[in-house]
C-alpha cells in the first residue's frame, strides 16, 4: 500500500469519526430530553397522587423536598449532557476540518461523555480506538507538520 493509499484510508476512518461524534451528540441530547420527560412526569403524577389524596407528607418526608432533591439531580445530568453535547460537535467538526488539535478534542469529548454515564459512550468507542491508535497518532502528526 502506497502512502497516498494509505492517507486516503486514514482520512475516511476520520470522516467516519468525525460523523459518529456528530452523531453521539445528538443522541445524547435525544437520551436527555427523553430521561427528563419521563420522570418529570413520573414525579408529577406522583406529587399529584401524594398532595391530593395523602396530603402533603408521607412517610415524613415532604413531597416537595424529594422533588427539589431529584430536580437538583436532573440539573447536574443536564449540566454534563450539555457539556457533552457541545465537547462532540466540537470534535466533530475539527475533526470534519482536520485540524490539528481534532485529536485532542476528540479524546477530551470522549471522555465527557464517559462522565455522562450514557449507553451513547459505546457509539465513541471507534473514534476514541482510532485517535489513540496509530493511524490517529500518524494522522494528526502528519497534519500539524503541513
Amino acid at each position: 500500500m502506497t502512502e497516498a493509499e494509505y492517507f486516503q484510508k486514514l482520512n475516511k476512518k476520520n470522516k467516519t469519526s468525525a460523523v459518529l461524534f456528530l452523531t453521539g451528540a445528538g443522541a445524547v441530547l435525544i437520551v436527555t430530553l427523553l430521561v427528563v420527560f419521563v420522570f418529570m412526569l413520573l414525579f408529577g403524577i406522583l406529587q399529584a397522587i401524594f398532595s391530593g389524596a395523602i396530603g402533603s407528607r408521607a412517610a415524613g418526608v415532604s413531597v416537595s423536598s424529594v422533588l427539589l432533591d431529584i430536580t437538583s439531580q436532573f440539573w447536574v445530568l443536564f449540566i454534563f449532557s450539555a457539556v457533552a453535547i457541545v465537547a462532540q460537535i466540537i470534535a466533530g467538526a475539527a475533526m470534519l476540518k482536520k485540524r490539528s488539535w481534532a485529536r485532542t478534542a476528540g479524546i477530551v469529548a470522549f471522555s465527557i461523555t464517559l462522565i455522562t454515564f450514557m449507553p451513547v459512550a459505546l457509539i465513541l468507542i471507534y473514534p476514541f480506538v482510532f485517535l489513540l491508535g496509530n493511524d490517529g497518532k500518524y494522522l494528526y502528526k502528519t497534519l500539524i507538520k503541513k
